[in-house]
């Protein structure tokens, strides 16, 4: 890999070439033993026949010693064109399973579809290369840190398969095991359970003498939001928690005089009214009571309050004067 750079460098898309060559050729390894070789090579008069591999060296000459007073100009069309070579001779490499190609297939003139492969790689340089220079700061001991994330953060969006469809052929993701035994937070939503319930206040304020009359009458006479509806598509709770469960929760409702009984049977005459409560996750020791009445709500009329007009908070977001840099 090329040296760190301080903190204060300036990286550009010519720079990035000539860091290139320098790790490859400090590397020491089999592919930079076959650079080295390869771009000592000469030019043939021979013409390749073949449409793909192995690819014939793009340029000979380029790693010569660039002369003195080159513009900046030229030397980065030097650079872009030993980052070339090195790309062509690593895909030779990999294709022929990391062993040395005969000379005579990189020595021959490219033929029109090699030429179009060292377009199409130059044209890919170019594009992913940065227009201007920008500053890079150096990685510093915490880059270990950072590339493990990094892996961490690729194998989710692997496993999860994001964007794939049945019109594609991107990855499909793989099945991943979800254990949420570590944290009770994990899991914030449970059934009935009225020991762990905490319930603050009695629900005795009366808020009428602050609300406006459209407001004041459905607080005081709810079914005045009641419409005919069919709600055969609507998706009713399910409840299915046992009589002793709901007792302990009558008790619990009672004892803050919050429980109203009345003659009529709800469960047979509007089952749709029925409203599931259950647990939702607050500390280890209690949890916050949520009720699920979806049915209730699909039969009620919309009620427009003093917020209607209000913008919503995305839209808040987008105002300049709201949001900080």
């Amino acid at each position: 890999m090329p040296r760190a750079l301080s903190p204060k460098s300036q990286l550009s898309l010519s720079k990035w070439c000539a860091q290139l060559c320098i790790a490859v050729f400090r590397c020491r390894t089999s592919f930079s033993a076959f650079v080295r070789h390869a771009i000592t090579l000469p030019r043939a008069f021979e013409s390749s026949v073949s449409p793909a591999f192995p690819l014939p060296t793009p340029y000979f000459g380029v790693f010569a010693r660039m002369p003195r007073g080159l513009s900046s100009k030229r030397r980065a069309r030097v650079l872009l064109r030993r980052a070339l070579v090195l790309i062509v001779l690593a895909l030779n490499f990999w294709w022929s399973g990391g062993r040395f190609i005969e000379d005579k297939f990189l020595e021959r003139v490219p033929s029109l579809s090699q030429r179009k492969i060292f377009e199409r790689i130059r044209t890919l340089l170019q594009v992913d290369g940065p227009s201007e220079d920008f500053a890079l700061s150096k990685s510093g001991r915490r880059m270990p840190q950072l590339i493990a994330r990094l892996a961490e953060l690729s194998e989710v969006a692997t496993n999860l398969a994001a964007g794939s469809n049945a019109y594609d052929k991107t990855f499909e993701g793989r099945s991943v095991p979800v254990d949420n035994s570590g944290q009770e937070q994990l899991e914030p939503y449970r059934s009935l359970n009225s020991d762990r319930l905490v319930l603050h206040g009695a629900g005795h304020w009366d808020p009428t003498e602050y609300m406006s009359d459209l407001l004041a009458v459905p607080f005081r006479t709810p079914d005045v939001l009641l419409f005919e509806r069919c709600l055969d598509q609507v998706p009713l709770p399910k409840i299915i928690d046992p009589v002793p469960e709901l007792v302990k929760l009558a008790k619990l409702l009672d004892g803050l005089g919050l429980l109203y009984i009345h003659p009529y049977d709800i469960g047979s005459l509007c089952p749709h009214e029925c409203v599931k409560i259950f647990n939702c996750w607050k500390s280890p020791e209690a949890d916050r009571q949520i009720g699920d009445r979806r049915g209730r709500n699909a039969a009620e009329a919309k009620l427009e309050g003093p917020s209607c007009n209000l913008p919503t908070g995305f839209d808040l977001l987008q105002c300049p004067c709201l949001t900080r840099d």
